[in-house]
């Protein structure tokens, strides 16, 4: 089984160049995509003109992750020729960030299996996960989270194989930069070491009190960090944008797709099926060897991490639903690893019954290569470049307002998704003011739940950035007698009419491809205080 397969390693090379190839051709094709409110808020922090102004603007809360990507990413984009564009570069080291991750599980994956259910398995993640387009091609710290937290169980592994002392530091800085990453990363750096102390508990606790040890610098930095995380945490006063979340947020985060879905619970039910098989047949003597043989250790070790980050998935979606809301989705970004071990599990059950005498084996070995990168291929093919809408765009790209703006009244956007992309991207950009209103906080919790985090997040970019845009309710209204306002189903225009008395007139209203109305123009020529 195992010499055919070897021999085509020119197949496997031409493979990988074709995969490269059309993802480079996806990624050119998003070139033209516009910038969604999160990234640009990254792009607003890499304008600044110095690292402490930069750390300054992480710590107001501008951005809620630690400081590691955003510091990457302003030394990249200062190193970058004036004739490129640093949003474009950025993007390219991001997809080069994904694809080494999936190399780093590719590795990780030969520990405990062999190298066609590894390939495999990294071509059935890359092609049916939504979420490793999205981490690949978001200009936010998505990519580098994925690709420490597998470089993380790489290294752990590493260190049983080997304990030396350089694999030791090795990890315990990855450890440290998994924790700079993202808030949830400390999660999964516990989640490692405990994993890989639980997979050789038998060998006593000097054998896994290494890969514990090797956590207390990433908590000590955790401590340090934490005064700084308080802080960030203000903008998300009196209340935080993040609702509890239900079962679609669930299934979001763990399979991204339905078709993802469908997939994962058959690899899942063939691996169970088969598992369940084994130990009737042998009874239980291969799961004895399972859980007791050293040679083994491998195996378990990616099974503890499995359990272990749909462990950590599910209690923060379960804490999320019964006590305070947390859980987004993409917080939980190296459930990706979790995805590829359960590939990989699916690909070593096909290669063990080939090699039983279940069908060819060269046809195998060929297809094993050809199929996954059909897929991958087919999906890159079909997939929409844009995976972020910006609010209230025609479907040719326009904004909707754009024939009623010419630069001579300023436009009012009640919404930062709505203003930044316009004021950005805009032919009239300067024109466009936001406004920040404390009582539309205070008296409409319910209406938009962003409503607080966006207020104290662009009162500080103003601050900040010097952005004189971002402006009071009552410095708009003193300034301009007239102006447009874009509604876009927030809660300040509506305030505005009931404190005040504001004569308007209807321009446009913008409806989605549902017929649901989005945004509505307003044309106002009066704003007189009540008497």
């Amino acid at each position: 089984m195992t010499a055919p397969i070897d021999t085509l390693r020119g197949l496997k090379a031409g493979a990988v160049a074709l995969a490269l190839a059309a993802v480079a051709l996806f990624a050119f094709r998003t070139v033209p995509s516009r910038l969604w409110l999160d990234e640009l808020y990254t792009v607003t922090l890499l304008k600044a003109d110095s690292l402490p102004r930069l750390w300054e603007g992480i710590v107001l809360g501008i951005d809620g992750n630690p400081p590691l990507y955003l510091t990457l990413a302003w030394l990249i984009a200062r190193a970058v020729p004036a004739f490129l564009s640093s949003v474009v570069v950025l993007k390219a080291v991001n997809v080069l960030v994904t694809a080494a991750a999936l190399l780093a599980l590719y590795r990780l994956g030969l520990r405990a299996a062999s190298q066609t259910a590894a390939w495999i398995a990294v071509f059935l993640v890359a092609a049916l996960n939504d979420n490793v387009l999205f981490v690949a091609f978001e200009l936010r710290a998505y990519a580098l989270y994925f690709l420490l937290a597998a470089l993380c169980a790489l290294f752990e592994q590493r260190l049983i194989e080997r304990g030396r002392k350089r694999d030791f530091g090795a990890l315990a800085v990855l450890y440290v930069a998994l924790t700079l990453v993202h808030g949830f990363g400390i999660l999964y750096v516990g989640c490692i070491a405990l994993s890989g102390a639980l997979s050789q508990w038998r060998r006593g606790w000097r054998a896994w009190l290494a890969s514990l040890a090797a956590t207390l610098p990433a908590i000590v930095v955790l401590a340090c960090w934490m005064p700084f995380v308080i802080r960030q945490t203000q903008v998300v006063q009196p209340y935080s944008w993040i609702t509890a979340p239900g079962v679609a947020e669930l299934l979001q985060s763990l399979f991204s797709s339905p078709l993802c879905l469908l997939v994962m619970v058959a690899e899942t039910f063939a691996v169970v099926a088969m598992v369940v098989m084994l130990i009737a047949r042998q009874q239980g003597a291969a799961f004895h060897i399972m859980l007791r043989d050293d040679r083994r250790q491998p195996v378990r070790y990616l099974a503890w991490l499995m359990l272990g980050m749909l462990a950590i998935t599910l209690t923060v979606w379960l804490e999320s639903v019964v006590l305070f809301p947390l859980f987004v989705p993409r917080y939980f970004t190296p459930w990706l690893i979790g995805g590829f071990l359960l590939a990989l599990a699916f690909g070593e059950l096909l290669v063990g019954l080939v090699r039983r005498g279940v069908g060819d084996h060269r046809l195998f070995a060929v297809s094993s290569i050809v199929l996954p990168l059909m897929l991958l291929v087919l999906m890159l093919a079909s997939t929409d470049p844009v995976r972020e809408q910006i609010p209230c765009t025609t479907p040719s790209g326009d904004f909707f307002e754009t024939g009623f703006v010419s630069g001579e009244w300023p436009v009012v956007a009640d919404s930062p998704h709505v203003w930044f992309p316009r004021v950005t991207y805009a032919p009239h950009a300067a024109v466009y003011r936001f406004p920040l209103d404390r009582d539309v906080v205070l008296n409409y919790p319910n209406w938009a739940r962003g409503n607080a985090t966006d207020f104290n997040i662009m009162q500080r970019i103003a601050r900040w950035a010097g952005v004189t845009a971002i402006m009071t309710t009552e410095d708009i209204v003193k300034t301009y007698p007239q102006f447009l306002v874009i509604e876009s189903g927030r809660a300040w225009f509506h305030n505005l009419r009931q404190t005040r008395d504001v004569t308007t007139e209807k321009l446009a209203e913008f409806t989605d491809a549902a017929g649901h109305a989005g945004c509505t123009l307003w044309k106002v020529t009066s704003v007189r205080p009540r008497p």
